[in-house]
């Protein structure tokens, strides 16, 4: 029986990796009753469980998402007993983000930090592994918009990674990152450039290793400027990240036609209407080469390269029709 629910759950993961959720469904269901039949209920029937519940939320399924991830806690904590242990942690963490997904942040936010409790009880309280819980219980705040709780955790996290891998780490320069979208997120545009710069001065070091981080703090900073009306500084920023873009994936990637498009935004900000209209009109045309007509960013991206030809005839234009510049 045992070999029964273990294929059922291999061919499982086959269906996942090849797309097909509903294969992939369907077996794990038969793996579970496989393994509910051996008489007893542990860690692997937990996994199975959990799994289970994240394809159920990938297909819409949400009422059936919380009683198994509910089920498969009480399964390890049953496993576990009165120790603290990273299975626990597990599915504390699987069942906050379903509740925060669908928003129940009251009960999110408990099991969040149930869950990094459980971590200090493992590990103490300056432990890197206590980094990504630190992380997940930071984005909720501030998505739900505690910032000052968001920042404190996001700092514990950057004390903790400075400690254990120096100030030039690569995870120091994402936690520097979380810091500079919480800061600008806030209005905090100073402070949110310090972290911005630092990061990307790290990722610099990797010379071209941590190249996608290191485009990705770019742009992030052209959006900073932006947000200040600095276009000036932005189109300078999103430019280097287009070339770091176009190095890495290729010159006709959607990817760097998506940053084009961006970069389109700041010369039509600049009155150069002209030029932004030819950068739409190159990206629209690439991604709809890779992705089809009816790509999203295609459509608004059409809609793109119609308001620069009205404001080159001198159209009236309203505020409201220029935001669908920002919305990529």
């Amino acid at each position: 029986m045992a070999s029964r629910w273990r294929d059922k759950a291999y061919k499982a993961e086959a269906a996942l990796d090849e797309g097909n959720l509903n294969q992939a469904e369907s077996l794990l269901h038969q793996a579970v009753d496989a393994k509910v039949l051996e008489g007893f209920e542990d860690i692997e029937l937990a996994e199975l469980l959990s799994k289970l519940a994240l394809i159920h939320l990938a297909q819409g399924k949400g009422d059936m998402v919380e009683p198994l991830l509910k089920r498969s806690l009480n399964i390890r904590q049953r496993e576990m007993g009165d120790s603290a242990h990273g299975e626990v942690v597990l599915a504390l963490n699987d069942l906050a983000a379903f509740y925060h997904r669908v928003g129940q942040y009251g009960q999110a936010e408990k099991l969040y930090v149930e869950a990094l409790k459980v971590l200090m009880q493992i590990f103490g309280d300056d432990n890197k592994a206590l980094v990504a819980c630190l992380t997940n219980l930071a984005q909720f705040y501030r998505q739900i918009g505690k910032y000052k709780e968001a920042e404190e955790q996001f700092r514990q996290s950057l004390t903790i990674l400075e400690k254990s891998g120096g100030p030039d780490h690569h995870d120091v320069g994402l936690a520097l990152n979380n810091l500079g979208m919480l800061c600008k997120q806030q209005g905090r545009f100073v402070e949110a450039d310090t972290y911005y710069k630092r990061a990307l001065s790290i990722f610099e070091k990797g010379k071209g290793k941590y190249a996608k981080e290191e485009a990705t703090m770019l742009n992030n900073m052209g959006l900073l400027y932006c947000s200040q009306n600095k276009f000036v500084e932005a189109e300078v920023v999103f430019w280097r990240a287009v070339e770091i873009y176009e190095k890495s994936l290729g010159p006709d990637h959607p990817e760097v036609a998506k940053r084009m498009a961006t970069l389109a935004g700041v010369y039509f900000a600049l009155g150069n209407y002209e030029k932004a209209l030819g950068l739409y009109e190159w990206a629209m045309k690439t991604i709809e080469t890779a992705k089809g007509a009816e790509d999203p960013d295609v459509q608004r991206l059409r809609g793109c390269v119609a308001l620069c030809q009205r404001a080159i005839q001198k159209d009236s234009i309203s505020s409201e029709e220029i935001g669908i510049i920002w919305r990529g």
